[in-house]
């Protein structure tokens, strides 16, 4: 039995037998077995290419990236393709563009000097208040974003980036078209963000900070033009379409570009928040947005 993590109270490990990833979490005396997900096969390919054949070889193969989301699920795996050896971790800067290969963690993200300017450093600080550091330094930015997970403060930021998202075989799509697209079975690569003038604001409101948040916002503005994302609706990050044209046409009235924001989005009810509450939490957060950016 190979030995993984230990964090507080409880062991993360894996069993010889068939990748069965399983907790030991203590109650006082006594060790609870709590399992997660199971691998029949684990493969670890030594290129990109190698890995994509083996995913669609498979229609109940995973890729592994950190793995903080998935060792969550009950599941059983037919195929785990974990890919640490393809070489895609590294984050550089060229040509106004900073590329992010997909096996790159949170914390590189966060340690990274080329972050420490970028955006004023606005992408460095957001990532640097996700969760802690022991998940930032697990949960890679390729497992981020092609999961789309409704919570992730990384991707609200991005949404109102210009980002491309770039895949094995699929190519390069834009941030906002991969947001609206249905799953796609391919191996996300690199996210590449060009540099420009944006005025980015983020902003997040949590009950603690190692919670999910309850409501995500951010707003950019270049000249007149206007993106604004929401996350933790609570489905994943969503880029309105009305309200932008209504500030890029020169309205300032807080309250009604505020109420055609809330009217245009979407917003749910789950264990954290009523979709009201996330209404009125979404207004407060906008405004405080366009104080940054206008």
């Amino acid at each position: 039995m190979l030995f993984l993590r230990y964090q507080m109270s409880e062991q993360l490990l894996i069993t010889d037998e068939s990748w069965c990833v399983i907790y030991l979490s203590r109650h006082t005396s006594n060790w609870v077995v709590r399992t997660m997900f199971k691998a029949v096969d684990y493969v670890r390919p030594k290129s990109i290419g190698e890995a994509h054949d083996l995913f669609v070889s498979n229609t109940n193969s995973q890729i592994l990236g950190g793995g903080t989301y998935l060792y969550l699920s009950k599941r059983t795996i037919q195929l785990l393709i974990d890919l640490q050896e393809t070489s895609l971790k590294y984050i550089s800067q060229k040509d106004g563009k900073i590329r992010i290969g997909a096996m790159s963690t949170l914390s590189d993200v966060e340690e990274s000097d080329i972050f420490k300017n970028a955006f004023n450093g606005l992408v460095k600080k957001v990532v640097s208040d996700i969760w802690s550091y022991q998940l930032r330094n697990a949960a890679t930015v390729g497992g981020t974003v092609y999961s789309r997970l409704g919570f992730s403060e990384f991707l609200t930021l991005l949404a109102v980036l210009d980002v491309d998202v770039v895949f094995h075989n699929t190519g390069v799509i834009s941030i906002k078209d991969f947001l609206k697209m249905p799953p796609l079975r391919d191996i996300l690569k690199e996210i590449v963000i060009t540099e420009n003038d944006l005025k980015v604001s983020f902003q997040v409101f949590k009950r603690t900070h190692f919670d999910f948040p309850v409501l995500s916002l951010a707003v950019a503005r270049c000249d007149d033009e206007f993106r604004i994302a929401v996350g933790s609706r609570p489905g994943c990050a969503l880029l309105a379409k009305d309200t932008p044209k209504l500030l890029s046409e020169g309205c300032r009235d807080l309250k009604t570009v505020c109420d055609s924001l809330i009217r245009e989005i979407p917003f749910a009810d789950d264990l954290r928040a009523s979709s009201e509450y996330r209404r009125h939490v979404c207004g407060v957060l906008f405004k405080r947005a366009l104080s940054e950016v206008l």
